[in-house]
């Protein structure tokens, strides 16, 4: 599971003496993206993202597979909708029940 991420040195030519051989920052030298950079924000803003649209079914349950995190999710039945906000924890595997009153 991938708990975060840590990263000296933001820009190259910012470590201390010594250190900036390698020229590791994720942007250069005038702070414009490397495409380390670019694959990073990637990664965070989409591929790690959960993004979709799922029907109930019979029974007005849904399943999907997603990331842990927050989710803010929109129940739409007929013309009325609201928001829920939910987070999913590797530690919690309660159902959630979001009711949306007519």
């Amino acid at each position: 599971m991938m708990a975060g991420i840590t990263w000296w040195n933001l820009g190259d030519g910012t470590a201390v003496q010594g250190e900036n051989e390698a020229k590791g920052g994720i942007m250069d030298e005038q702070l414009l993206p490397k495409s380390s950079y670019r694959a990073l924000d990637k990664l965070i803003n989409e591929d790690w993202r959960t993004t979709t649209q799922v029907k109930t079914d019979d029974k007005g349950t849904v399943q999907f597979r997603g990331f842990y995190g927050k989710y803010v999710v929109k129940v739409t039945a007929g013309d009325k909708s609201k928001e829920f906000e939910l987070n999913f924890s590797k530690d919690s595997q309660t159902p959630h029940k979001l009711v949306l009153k007519q």
